[in-house]
C-alpha cells in the first residue's frame, strides 16, 4: 500500500513537472517568434 501510494505521488510529480516544462517551452518559442515582430 506504501509503495502504491509512493508510484502515484512520484506520477503526480512527473506529470506536474512534464506540464511546467511543457508551458516553459511554449513560452520560449512564443517569445523567440514574437520578439523580432516588437523590434520593428
Amino acid at each position: 500500500m506504501l509503495i502504491f501510494s509512493d508510484l502515484r505521488l512520484l506520477n503526480v510529480i512527473s506529470f506536474i513537472f512534464f506540464v511546467f516544462l511543457f508551458s516553459l517551452i511554449n513560452a520560449f518559442i512564443l517569445l523567440l517568434f514574437c520578439y523580432p515582430y516588437s523590434l520593428e
